[in-house]
């Protein structure tokens, strides 16, 4: 995966030089923030204030001074400093000051008590990025942190986002965003509830750009929620020239982007002669184009592991084909040029398509070009279909599309540079799960259970680690998984299908313990064996952010209860079908001599709703 650093959308990471003050001169006591402001937050930020200073087209200073009073425990993440930096961002300075309740300065933080480590987690990574921490180790609140940095910042190809207000909880009494470009550059950018307009200074040699915000009240988290960003102010930045390490580029258009992307990889799609020739061998024997991409496919997976790479331009910049032929690694960028130059090779046509990719991450901003994207895997256009290759992950089924990529906006790098395509969609039909139980209960209550699950789009991606995890650790998963009040779990295995659609299927033999409750020469059956749902939102009077589903699924379940011959069906529950906007859910229970069948179906729909019929979702779910 490609890196960039950015920072401000995570208010925890940054912080800014400002200027030198004495201890005597900087107060900032609790009691200072208004009523309004402490109500519902955990967190306050006292002033904010960012300067980004462009030098020249591939130089600029980063400035910023934050005051945060931290409120209550919950809050101490926010005070702690942890500054990240690198290669293309280099910290010029740095200082740390903290405070107690009434805005005495308890303590100037030394820079001998920083710690300076790198921030790459695993040892197969390759990365330059550190980090610059140190956390507060104070348990009287509330308290106040003060922090001041200042970085030279050598990747213009994304100026700094702004959004002060940054998590739910958490107020604002005022913050700044500057920015000061030389007369003749030019930039974009994008405001948002904003109610200050912005405003524009001129200098005899430089433009200044001003947005600010004051007095911004503590939102609560909502579930099924966008984010804070749908309501709180904030500006997105970008340049429409820049230039990283030598490379220069320009972001006026998603064309112009693509043209900058396309440019990195040029010379990257050179393989040995050797390689040719194994390549050719694989699918000499097949003339379907399909068939010949599958079973390169297969080849790349099987000769590759993924690592991230990110040292200066090489966040963006692929290794050589040749070289990830030689290595047999990479990361997304290496894996996907080298998969792209096998296709070459074999004069299939593949482009590079940047993605934001992640399972719950909303789509880019198709209106704003800028650099918005995390990672890249392949689109190859064929004359009747599109296949998408997923080259970081080696268990990835052939044409596969799972909630990573699937349903949102790439940007398809073409030689006549960028332009945005929509990934395919996984429709409710898609994300299936599909489950059949055979349940035998006595007239003590207690049973056996075969149970057969199947899983297919992003719920298959969900199950995914359990198929590759070893025995121990799917049965320790399963036994928190399965809602059953007593049972044991005698065999289970997991298979998977890699046709057209993926599908893993689980299956489980089950003992049940005092399922039935008994009641002299009554029991009372549950129906629903294994899916049960009871997490249910609380309603609200006052909804203030949209209602966001990601995904859209059918769970399905057919259970057979087989009965005691000498027990006989006295109730029943009428058939159940509950129709809405939000999806369907229906219920059905059947007797056929002393078998009891239960089927149960329930669609989920995605889509954003307005925050008005939040309540309409709780009561369809209840």
């Amino acid at each position: 995966m490609f890196t960039q650093i950015r920072l401000f959308i995570y208010c925890v990471l940054s912080v800014i030089y400002w200027h030198k003050l004495s201890a005597a001169d900087i107060k900032y006591p609790a009691s200072d923030i208004p009523a309004e402001l402490k109500e519902n937050a955990n967190v306050v930020i006292r002033t904010w204030d960012v300067i980004y200073n462009i030098i020249d087209i591939g130089h600029a200073k980063l400035t910023e001074h934050r005051v945060i009073s931290i409120l209550n425990k919950s809050a101490d993440k926010y005070a702690v400093f942890a500054q990240p930096y690198s290669k293309l961002l280099k910290i010029a300075g740095y200082h740390m000051y903290l405070y107690d309740a009434a805005g005495n300065q308890i303590k100037k933080v030394r820079q001998s008590e920083f710690r300076d480590y790198s921030a790459v987690p695993d040892d197969d990574l390759f990365s330059d990025l550190r980090v610059i921490a140190y956390t507060p180790m104070i348990n009287t609140y509330p308290y106040t942190v003060e922090y001041e940095i200042e970085f030279d910042d050598y990747n213009l190809m994304g100026y700094p986002s702004w959004m002060p207000q940054c998590d739910f909880n958490f107020s604002v009494e005022k913050a700044s965003l500057k920015l000061i470009l030389p007369k003749n550059f030019t930039f974009h950018y994008k405001s948002k509830n904003l109610t200050d307009s912005m405003k524009i200074k001129q200098t005899e040699k430089t433009s200044e750009y001003i947005w600010k915000t004051e007095n911004l009240i503590a939102r609560e988290s909502e579930s099924y929620s966008k984010g804070i960003e749908e309501i709180t102010p904030y500006v997105l930045l970008a340049p429409n020239d820049f230039e990283v390490e030598g490379y220069q580029g320009n972001l006026e258009s998603w064309q112009s982007y693509g043209k900058f992307m396309s440019n990195l990889t040029q010379s990257k799609n050179i393989l040995s002669e050797k390689t040719v020739k194994e390549i050719h061998s694989i699918v000499s024997d097949y003339s379907d184009v399909e068939k010949q991409i599958k079973l390169l496919y297969k080849y790349m997976q099987g000769k590759t592991r993924y690592i991230n790479i990110s040292l200066g331009i090489g966040g963006w910049k692929p290794f050589d084909a040749s070289v990830v032929d030689k290595l047999g690694y990479g990361d997304c960028k290496a894996l996907t040029n080298y998969m792209k130059t096998i296709l070459d090779t074999m004069g299939i046509r593949s482009y590079f398509a940047f993605v934001l990719a992640g399972q719950d991450e909303s789509d880019i901003d198709t209106s704003f070009p800028s650099s918005q994207f995390n990672h890249v895997f392949i689109c190859v256009p064929l004359k009747t279909d599109t296949i998408w290759l997923e080259c970081t992950n080696q268990k990835n089924p052939f044409g596969f599309v799972g909630s990573f990529t699937a349903n949102r906006h790439a940007l398809i790098v073409t030689p006549e540079g960028g332009k945005l395509v929509q990934t395919p969609n996984l429709s409710a039909e898609d994300n299936l799960q599909m489950r059949k139980a055979e349940v035998t209960v006595d007239e003590e209550g207690n049973g056996t259970a075969v149970v057969t699950t199947k899983y297919t789009g992003f719920q298959y991606d969900d199950r995914i680690p359990y198929f590759f995890a070893n025995a121990d650790d799917q049965k320790k998963e399963l036994l928190e998984d399965i809602d059953i009040p007593s049972f044991k779990i005698d065999k289970w295995n997991y298979t998977r299908d890699e046709g057209n659609f993926p599908c893993i299927t689980e299956n489980l033999q089950l003992q049940l313990e005092n399922y039935t409750a008994t009641s002299g020469k009554r029991i009372f059956l549950t129906l629903n064996l294994m899916n049960k749902s009871d997490n249910i939102p609380a309603s609200l009077k006052s909804r203030k952010t949209n209602v966001l589903f990601h995904w859209s699924y059918i769970d399905t379940d057919t259970i057979i209860y087989n009965l005691p011959e000498n027990l006989k069906v006295e109730f029943l529950p009428e058939m159940k079908e509950i129709k809405s906007e939000f999806g369907i859910y229906t219920a059905i229970v059947k007797v056929e001599g002393n078998k009891l069948i239960y089927i149960r179906s329930f669609k989920h729909n995605n889509g954003q709703y307005p925050a008005s019929k939040y309540n309409n979702y709780i009561n369809f779910r209840s």
